[in-house]
C-alpha cells in the first residue's frame, strides 16, 4: 500500500503542478489531482460508489479555490483544510471521525507552512500537491 500511496503523491505534486504551470490547463490540477486521490480512495476504503463520487466532486471544488474571495489573497492554509474537507462524507458514513480530523489538521498545518516556508514556486506547488495522497493513509488506519 505505501509504494502505491508514494507514487500517487508523485503523480500528484506533478499534475498539481502541470495545472499551474504556463501553457498548460488548470485541469491538469483538478481533475488530475481528484482523479489520483479518488483511485487511493477506492483501492483503499470500502464506500458506496455515491460516497466516492461526491467526495471527487468536493475534491475538484476544494481545488479550485485558495480564498482569495474571502480573504483577498491565496490563503494556502484554508487551501488545504477545503481540500482535507472534501473527505467528509467517508467520516459521516463510517464514523471515523478521528481520522478525519487528524487529517484535516496535518493536511492544513502541511499545505499552509508548506507554502509560507517553500518560496520557489514550482517546488512549493509540488509540494503542496504530494501531501494530498500521502495524508489519505490517516482515514483507513485510524478505522
Amino acid at each position: 500500500m505505501w509504494a502505491v500511496i508514494l507514487g500517487a503523491s508523485v503523480v500528484s505534486a506533478i499534475l498539481g503542478r502541470l495545472g499551474g504551470a504556463a501553457g498548460f490547463n488548470k485541469l491538469y490540477r483538478r481533475i488530475g489531482c481528484m482523479l489520483v486521490s479518488g483511485v487511493c480512495m477506492v483501492l483503499y476504503f470500502k464506500a458506496p460508489w455515491y460516497i466516492h463520487l461526491l467526495s471527487a466532486g468536493l475534491l475538484y471544488a476544494a481545488l479550485t479555490t485558495y480564498g482569495d474571495e474571502i480573504f483577498g489573497y491565496d490563503n494556502h492554509w484554508f487551501h488545504g483544510f477545503i481540500i482535507a474537507l472534501a473527505y467528509l462524507p467517508f467520516a459521516s458514513v463510517s464514523g471515523l471521525w478521528v481520522g478525519f480530523i487528524l487529517r484535516v489538521v496535518i493536511l492544513t498545518v502541511l499545505v499552509g507552512f508548506w507554502s509560507a516556508w517553500i518560496k520557489h514556486h514550482v517546488v512549493e506547488e509540488l509540494g503542496r500537491y504530494f501531501f494530498l495522497p500521502l495524508t489519505l493513509p490517516l482515514l483507513f488506519f485510524l478505522q
